[in-house]
C-alpha cells in the first residue's frame, strides 16, 4: 500500500511535469497522507490537512479533470507546490 502512494507521490515531483496522473491515483495520496478531501460548486475539490509541523490546516483548492481522468501539468504543479507546504517530498522516507 505504501509503496503505490510512494510511486504516486515520486511522479508528482518527476521533471518535466507529468500530465497522466489520475485523479484517483491523487485522491488516494492524499487520503493515505490523512487530508480530508470535500467537494465543492460542480467539479471544484478541496483538500486540506494538518501535520505535525504544520499546526493550522493547510488548503488547496483545484477543479477535478474534465474529459478525462488525468491532471494537467499545471495542476500537478499545484499539488507539488502544496505538497512542499506541508513538508512531504518524495525524499521523505518516514511516511510511507
Amino acid at each position: 500500500m505504501g509503496n503505490k502512494h510512494k510511486k504516486t507521490l515520486m511522479r508528482i515531483f518527476e521533471i518535466p511535469t507529468r500530465n497522466d496522473i489520475s485523479y484517483r491515483e491523487v485522491k488516494s495520496l492524499f487520503k493515505y497522507l490523512g487530508a480530508d478531501i470535500k467537494n465543492g460548486d460542480g467539479s471544484k475539490r478541496q483538500i486540506s490537512i494538518k501535520t505535525e509541523t504544520v499546526k493550522k490546516p493547510l488548503v488547496c483548492r483545484f477543479p477535478e479533470p474534465h474529459g478525462t481522468d488525468s491532471f494537467g501539468e499545471y495542476q500537478i504543479e499545484l499539488f507539488q507546490e502544496f505538497l512542499i507546504k506541508i513538508d512531504i517530498t518524495p525524499d521523505d522516507d518516514t511516511i510511507f
